[in-house]
């Protein structure tokens, strides 16, 4: 039996946060929410057939990333095998970076419209979920935020997913509160649209941050430039700069549109103050974006790091 965090001590709000007065300069790690994390005998990370999990984090820091972004399923934590996650937070112990915990979907198949399956998986089965987890992560000295739900689909309207994102924060708050999480609430649409997205006017609403996702290929489809969907999509009018974290973006390299693509997208983002940031992914396996390392050894995308150090130069 694998009993590493039981060690960790618990420590006050003022010190969990210590590196986090800053902006978020992130990158996610995946596996946990695929049928990785529920495989028997699996290591549950991306790559890790190849290297350690201390070797992409460490490769995460040493290529300037503060916060690692961890994508869990809620049959990840129904299986219950900890053993990779406590060994990636012990490993963030040895860096400078702190943890953001996504709950990305329910199967660890597939994606699903909501924090719910009808017929599966209800929504206090899914509540619980996040309980089982902070049960045993909320006090680590890393844990910073959590996602409460990955990218709410087409089909959820404004009003619903208000309501839901405000049930959920409102659970963990209520039980969780102690450790002065950041909440991270997610637009609809796949996460591309945040412009009504609002759960102000709570107690715990100063810590909530509205989470967008952009990709080259989710733009709005209505004849729009690429800013003005932007500016349509973020809604900066009810959404200061630092309420903002774009959650998930990121291209491929030799793709020369998704190049222009990020290239407008991060003079954008610059010109407009916002700064908390995921890339999509560490690791090279994802189909939508490949990685920030081209394979599992660690080689690197310099050209994707380059643009990734312009867009966190002041």
């Amino acid at each position: 039996l694998y009993t590493a965090f039981v060690y960790l001590p618990v420590v006050s709000a003022a010190v969990r946060s210590w590196n986090h007065t800053g902006p978020f300069q992130a990158v996610s790690y995946y596996g946990l929410e695929t049928e990785l994390g529920v495989q028997d005998g699996s290591n549950g990370f991306s790559c890790t057939w190849e290297n350690p999990i201390g070797f992409y984090v460490q490769k995460a820091a040493s290529l300037g990333f503060n916060s690692l972004r961890i994508p869990f399923s809620h049959d990840y934590v129904q299986k219950g095998n900890w053993k990779n996650l406590d060994i990636l937070f012990d490993e963030v112990l040895k860096t400078n970076m702190s943890v953001v915990l996504d709950l990305h979907r329910i199967r660890a198949t597939h994606q699903s419209a909501m924090p719910w399956i009808e017929g599966e998986v209800t929504f206090d089965q899914v509540l619980k979920s996040w309980d089982t987890i902070l049960q045993r992560y909320a006090s680590h000295p890393r844990l910073v935020a959590v996602e409460v739900f990955n990218e709410p689909q087409s089909q959820t309207d404004y009003t619903t997913w208000n309501s839901v994102a405000r049930q959920m924060v409102q659970y963990i708050d209520s039980r969780y509160a102690e450790y002065d999480l950041l909440y991270w609430v997610d637009g609809i649409g796949w996460g591309g649209d945040i412009s009504y997205i609002n759960l102000e006017g709570n107690e715990w609403s100063d810590r909530v941050r509205y989470n967008i996702h952009k990709y080259s290929f989710n733009q709005l489809s209505n004849g729009q430039t690429w800013e003005e969907s932007w500016e349509y999509s973020f809604n900066l009018h009810d959404h200061p700069p630092d309420k903002i974290v774009v959650s998930e973006w990121g291209w491929i390299s030799d793709r020369p549109d998704q190049v222009e693509w990020a290239t407008r997208f991060i003079e954008w983002l610059r010109k407009k103050g916002i700064k908390n940031t995921v890339f999509w992914n560490l690791t090279h396996l994802s189909y939508d974006t490949g990685g920030l390392l081209l394979n599992c050894h660690g080689d690197v995308d310099c050209r994707k790091l380059k643009m990734l150090k312009h867009l966190y130069d002041d």
